[in-house]
Formats: structure tokens, C-alpha cells, sequence
């Protein structure tokens, strides 16, 4: 049996009964009854009460975990099972580990799918580049490295004049030799 239903069912073992008597049961017989040991309901009583839960007061020791203790459950811990107990509370710590998860995973495939769109926009853009420009001159974007010094700005202008500019958008030029 699972920690949190193990809980539980201690929990509703000290409810009273209808005739409002509280009950303080062994662990032993809650050992049996649950299929456990003795040393692990008292563990979960211990911790009940540490949560408020449970009342355990000391009486005369004896060899039995739970013995020499009377258990009681509290108005809190009543309420607290009323709510759903352990059980519940196990399930909205797990909803939110699962929710954490999504947001995590959300957000990765969000950056990735940022990525994706951004590598085709480049690629569009290449090819759009690449059907204005068929003669395949992919160059002259690159930066000139100059093997030797420039003595002034001039001489790094291309070699290049208009030597005939029409109405329209295009112009015919010719290479200046030097």
C-alpha cells in the first residue's frame, strides 16, 4: 500500500464513531490490518502528528510502537481527510510536477519551432537572391582582403564606370583598364 493511502486509512481508523467514542487502536492490529509492521505505522503517526493531524499523547511505556501512546485524530486532521486526505494532496503535488514538465517541454519546442522558421526565412531569402542574380556572382557581398596596403581610398573603387545609363532601371558598364 502507497504512503499516502496508508495515511489515510490510518487517519479514518481514529475517526470517531457515531456514537462520538474516540478509538486509539494498537499498532499491531493496525500492522495487520494494513499488512505492514508495526514501526512503519508508527513512522506515519509520527509524522501526522508532526503535520497537526494527529494527537499522540504518552502514557506507561511497552513494547509496542503505539503503545504507551494514545492517538488521536484532530479537528484539523478531520477536516483534512474531509478534503481528501493524503491521497488528494499527493495528486495536486503530482498535477503540478506535471504541469512544470509541459511548461518546460512548451517552451523548448517553442524556441525550436523560432528556430525552424527563422532557418526558412534565410533559405527564402537566399533563393530569392539567388533568381535575381543567376550569373551566380554570390561574391560580391564578401569583404575584400587586400594582399598589400591601400595608399589612399581611391584605390580600392572598382574599376568599373557607367558608360551608358538608360531611362530605365538598368545600366550598361564597362570595365576601366588601367
Amino acid at each position: 500500500m502507497k504512503e499516502a493511502a496508508l495515511k489515510d486509512n490510518i487517519l479514518k481508523k481514529l475517526v470517531p464513531d457515531s456514537d462520538g467514542l474516540m478509538s486509539s487502536p494498537d499498532s499491531e492490529i493496525l500492522a495487520l490490518e494494513f499488512k505492514t509492521t508495526e514501526y512503519i505505522i508508527a513512522y506515519l503517526v509520527d509524522l501526522m502528528a508532526e503535520d497537526g493531524y494527529v494527537s499522540a499523547m504518552k502514557t506507561s511505556g511497552n513494547t509496542s510502537p503505539l503503545s504507551g501512546r494514545i492517538v488521536s485524530i484532530t479537528n484539523k486532521g478531520m477536516a483534512f481527510l474531509e478534503f481528501g486526505g493524503y491521497k488528494k494532496k499527493k495528486s495536486r503535488e503530482d498535477l503540478a510536477d506535471v504541469w512544470s514538465i509541459t511548461k518546460i517541454v512548451a517552451g523548448v519546442l517553442n524556441a525550436l519551432l523560432v528556430l525552424a522558421v527563422a532557418c526558412w526565412g534565410v533559405t527564402t531569402q537566399i533563393e530569392a537572391n539567388n533568381k535575381q542574380n543567376p550569373k551566380g556572382d554570390g561574391n560580391k557581398n564578401l569583404p575584400v582582403i587586400l594582399s598589400e596596403p591601400a595608399k589612399s581610398a581611391d584605390s580600392l573603387k572598382p574599376n568599373y564606370t557607367v558608360i551608358k545609363q538608360s531611362t530605365k532601371q538598368d545600366s550598361t558598364i564597362e570595365e576601366v583598364n588601367k
